[in-house]
């Protein structure tokens, strides 16, 4: 006999745990006292509560339908591969760079997502697409720079 888990339990749960780590480390950060300003605390407790409030009540709201396996096989090894095309996004940054690592790593996660084969002029061209507007975005309009790389 499997266990089999409830999607809405564990992502409840999660959720709820993450918010409430939020809110815990919320309290550690630094709050400058200046006049007819709330603080850099303010976010980080808004989103952390949010987050509690919400996991709280995916847990406790009346399931509709039956209770399913949480992942399939093949959602398992989507998960692996996205984890692992994640760690190697931080990986390729600092080597070589945001535009040419961001590009490759968003078309990889397109393929591991599920887009198939057939359009991959059109992965390609969303992937540097959105490479392109995030770049200009960050250090063009808001003068914020992204990471160069070691090599290039």
């Amino acid at each position: 006999m499997s266990v089999q888990l409830n999607k809405n339990i564990i992502t409840g749960v999660s959720l709820a745990t993450l918010g409430l780590i939020i809110i815990i480390l919320a309290t550690q950060v630094y709050n400058p006292q200046l006049e007819n300003d709330v603080g850099p605390k303010v976010f980080p407790y808004i989103s952390g509560g949010g987050m509690l409030v919400c996991g709280i009540a995916i847990v406790i709201r009346k399931n509709r339908g039956e209770r399913k396996e949480f992942l399939s096989k093949p959602e398992w090894k989507r998960l692996f591969n996205i984890s692992l095309v994640i760690v190697l996004y931080g990986i390729s940054q600092r080597i070589f760079g945001f535009l040419i690592s961001t590009p490759i790593i968003m078309y990889l996660s397109m393929r591991v997502m599920g887009q198939p084969r057939s359009k991959y002029i059109q992965s390609l061209g969303v992937a540097i697409g959105v490479t392109l507007a995030v770049y200009f975005l960050f250090v063009r309009f808001l003068h914020v720079m992204l990471p160069a790389g070691t090599i290039f």
